[in-house]
C-alpha cells in the first residue's frame, strides 16, 4: 500500500501546527501580522551637524559650537516589506500554480513506502531524567 505526498505531509505538518496553535501562533494572528506587513512603514535616520557660530563685536566668529544630532524622516512606506509581504498572500491563498516535484526510484519506477507503527516500548529510556538532555 502506498502513501501519498498529501499523506506524508500532513502527517509531519500536524504536530507542528498543534504546537503553533498552543503557542497562539494562529492563522487569525497570522493574517493580523501579514496585514501589518502589507502596509508597513519605516523611518529612516540620518547623522547630520549643526554649526552655530558665536559673532563678536565686529562681527567676527569668536566661537564655534559644533553639535551632533539624528535627523529622522517622516515615515516612508517600507516597499520590500510589503512586496515580501503579498507574495507570502499570494501563496497563503494558492493564487500561484503549484509547484511541481517529481520523485521516482531507478528507472522511473515508483518508489515503495511501508508504514510501521511505532512502539517507543521497544527503545531504551533516555540516561537524563527528562528526557530533554537536563537531570
Amino acid at each position: 500500500m502506498g502513501v501519498t505526498k498529501e499523506e506524508m505531509l500532513d502527517a509531519i505538518g500536524k504536530p507542528i501546527i498543534e504546537s503553533f496553535d498552543a503557542e497562539g501562533i494562529t492563522q487569525r494572528y497570522l493574517a493580523k501580522k501579514l496585514k501589518k506587513e502589507l502596509n508597513a512603514k519605516k523611518t529612516e535616520q540620518f547623522k547630520g551637524k549643526i554649526i552655530e557660530d558665536e559673532l563678536g563685536d565686529q562681527g567676527k566668529v569668536t566661537k564655534r559650537i559644533e553639535q551632533e544630532v539624528v535627523i529622522y524622516s517622516k515615515p516612508l512606506i517600507a516597499w520590500d516589506i510589503r512586496q515580501k509581504a503579498r507574495q507570502d498572500a499570494h501563496k497563503l491563498r494558492g493564487d500561484y500554480p503549484p509547484e511541481k516535484s517529481e520523485y521516482s526510484g531507478p528507472g522511473g519506477s515508483p518508489i515503495p513506502v511501508k508504514l510501521y507503527d511505532f512502539d517507543d516500548s521497544k527503545f531504551p529510556k533516555s540516561k537524563t531524567e527528562d528526557g530533554n538532555g537536563e537531570k
